[in-house]
């Protein structure tokens, strides 16, 4: 086979523990309590009548608590446990927790098996009935009938006092975007009450339409403002970036509102956006909860006064989420401000928007990256199948591992390492916003490779088409227009003045011309294909991709492929 997948688990020595494990039978012990049954052989949740899977790490929070039940749980303590040797915020362990409530249908304010004291951790509190491997007879699991006695409730320690009547919340990292109209107040004072009042809900519309495309979660609508919580309900890496991106592209959407407003009013009306990132307080989220959730903290305060400092269609972030998002936006500095109400000014930066040859990559930041160290297996083995690529033989590598472990960081060694060997790179990023969208990932790569291989100017893509198909030997009768249904080029006359094609044909036109382009590439001389974050691949992609492993050592094609668990290809 030409294709191997590397599994990135944590560089850390083998524990002494594992090492007397190792040669002996895992103890198989299954856990009940309530009306649930907890199987550590299958990985599953027993309730009453149907088995329910329970992915790796909300397993292993549930098996945790459930085996430290005598005591109470700090999240430091499972951070380290559950998520060893890796840099995991809170947001992963209050996700991994809320769906463990939800798997036990436990909401956070009756807490019938977990229990949270605030500022201490978390304590199994449901009596629980272990039975080890004797008991595991391979018979069918019946639903435990012994009586089971309530839950023991945890008395907090006497300095820990429990607000009464208010809604359960939690501590967690929060990204909150504030994006108001400029001079909200000038245009109410300006314009008839009707004509602002449309106007707002033009505004709002927009957010409505732009926000959860990239994972925003629209908490707040105000007279002329907005307030978006990004890594809620579900907290997720790169919460950040959304939210900058988030406001870009709401800026972005705006124009041509505000291009219509302008004819209509006669008035230029902006937007501004600030952002910022930190600790709140937030409810949890409920299906029952009667009012939107209201995170309390720094961040949303700052958040709006960065938006009141911003110039009109701009994006402006604080120094907290500057940190999160460099190296993958363009940001410039706007110095320490001093904003209303605050003690001690801040350090701000105005968020550009993307090129097409920075979306998806890497953008040069003055951080220095830290050195590769406990990947010499792993690069080594990358180094040989470029190797085996030079000589003609295609390989396809799959790195998998969880967030932060260092998937990107391995490709970029290796981009480094054979940066000064003749060959051409193709790169790609699946996005968790665009993961709907067909070829979104290679629309942007094929941008790139033009403009950096061929200087081509990104007004004439009839043009550079044309060239890049004539430097490659391809024939431009089939070639020319899948690649420019791919790129949305504009080939209505003559001499590709073709047909009307159904979504399902022009599919198979865009694959033929990309796969006919890379082999043809990879004629020339070696090319590296690199694809990162595959789980968020939209099919069409990922036929691509599947394509490419069956072409196998037929092409010099080095195709490099990033994702997390549990995807498979």
């Amino acid at each position: 086979m030409c294709s191997i997948c590397i599994v990135l688990s944590p560089c850390r020595a083998v524990t002494q523990s594992t090492e007397a494990a190792r040669g002996r039978r895992a103890r198989v012990v299954r856990y009940r309590f309530g009306e649930y049954l907890l199987d550590t052989q299958r990985y599953a949740l027993w309730d009453q009548n149907t088995w329910t899977p329970l992915r790796p790490k909300i397993f292993a929070v549930l098996l945790y608590l459930i085996r430290h039940r005598d005591r109470v749980v700090s999240k430091t303590e499972l951070l380290e446990h559950i998520w060893p040797a890796q840099f995991i915020g809170d947001g992963s362990l209050n996700a991994c927790l809320m769906a463990v409530r939800k798997a036990l249908r436990d909401t956070g304010q009756t807490q019938r098996y977990i229990q949270t004291l605030r500022g201490h951790g978390y304590r199994f509190v449901a009596p629980v009935h272990e039975e080890a491997d004797a008991a595991l007879a391979p018979q069918p699991v019946m639903p435990y009938e012994a009586p089971v006695a309530p839950p023991v409730p945890l008395t907090p320690p006497a300095h820990v006092r429990t607000p009464v009547g208010l809604p359960d919340a939690e501590r967690r990292h929060l990204t909150v975007l504030h994006g108001a109209l400029a001079d909200a107040d000038r245009l109410a004072e300006q314009l008839d009450p009707e004509t602002f009042r449309e106007v707002v809900q033009v505004y709002h519309q927009t957010c409505r339409a732009v926000m959860p495309r990239f994972g925003g979660y629209v908490a707040r609508h105000q007279e002329a403002s907005v307030l978006v919580y990004f890594g809620y309900p579900q907290a997720h890496d790169g919460a950040a970036q959304h939210a900058a991106r988030a406001g870009l592209a709401l800026l972005a959407a705006w124009k041509s509102v505000q291009a219509r407003l302008a004819q209509e009013i006669g008035l230029h009306i902006a937007v501004c956006v600030g952002i910022d990132t930190g600790l709140v307080v937030v409810d949890e989220a409920h299906d029952e909860a009667p009012h939107p959730p209201l995170a309390v903290g720094h961040a949303p305060h700052r958040a709006g006064l960065i938006q009141a400092f911003a110039s009109p269609d701009t994006v402006v972030i604080s120094a907290a989420t500057h940190r999160l998002v460099e190296g993958a936006l363009r940001c410039v500095s706007l110095g320490q401000q001093t904003l209303r109400g605050l003690a001690q000014p801040l350090t701000l930066y105005r968020v550009l928007p993307e090129t097409v040859l920075e979306r998806g990559l890497a953008i040069p930041t003055s951080r220095i990256l830290t050195p590769l160290v406990g990947r010499e297996a792993e690069m080594a083995l990358l180094l040989t199948r470029w190797t085996q690529v030079k000589a003609g033989f295609g390989q396809v590598v799959l790195l998998c591992g969880e967030p932060g472990i260092g998937k990107s960081r391995l490709v970029a060694a290796l981009q480094a390492r054979v940066a000064q060997e003749p060959h051409a790179c193709l790169e790609g990023r699946c996005t968790l916003y665009d993961q709907h969208t067909a070829w979104s990932p290679l629309t942007t790569a094929l941008q790139r490779f033009l403009q950096w291989h061929l200087h081509a100017p990104a007004a004439a893509p009839r043009a550079t088409l044309e060239e890049v198909v004539h430097l490659y030997g391809l024939p431009p009768a089939t070639t020319v227009p899948g690649l420019a249904l791919l790129l949305g080029s504009d080939l209505s006359d003559e001499p590709y003045d073709l047909p009307l094609l159904d979504p399902e044909h022009q599919r198979r036109q865009i694959l033929a011309a990309l796969l006919a382009l890379l082999t043809a590439v990879a004629r020339r001389q070696p090319l590296v294909f690199i694809l990162e974050d595959v789980h968020w691949g939209d099919p069409s992609t990922l036929e691509l991709l599947a394509r490419l492993v069956d072409a196998g050592p037929t092409a010099a094609i080095y195709t490099l492929v990033t994702c997390r668990p549990p995807w498979q290809p």
